[in-house]
């Protein structure tokens, strides 16, 4: 398992919900409430991560974005049935919400990972000077 890269997508999504109850309530979030959001979606991302072999020695070019459209959405799913107490029906999702939040955690999880491979291939570079 590639750690790293699972904890950086785990601070991605951490930086998702940050920003997303933030840009809602102008204030800190709570910790009880950060958790509320944060859980749902990082559970999404993980199950998915974890049965498409993400973080396996050599996932499969399909992992990542599997598990970032795919997880969002199940993590749309469980904010809403769970934590909102929402009906659980595809009826009762918001599109705009899972679109946002498709959008929020691809850019996080993203641009961390891009960072990752950046400082990573620096480092290799210069260690091989």
């Amino acid at each position: 398992m590639r750690l790293r890269t699972a904890i950086l997508d785990a601070l991605g999504v951490l930086a998702f919900a940050v920003v997303g109850v933030y840009s809602h309530h102008h204030t800190i979030p709570s910790f009880s409430h950060l958790m509320g959001v944060y859980l749902p979606f990082l559970a999404g991302w993980m199950g998915v991560a974890l049965l498409s072999r993400l973080y396996s020695a050599q996932p499969p070019r399909w992992a990542y974005l599997a598990t970032w459209l795919v997880g969002t959405l199940l993590g749309v799913m469980l904010y809403s049935w769970v934590v909102q107490g929402r009906d659980v029906s595809l009826q009762s999702l918001s599109p705009i919400f899972w679109l946002i939040s498709t959008v929020a955690v691809g850019l996080f999880t993203g641009l961390l990972r891009a960072l990752n491979t950046l400082l990573t291939r620096k480092r290799t570079g210069l260690a091989g000077r």
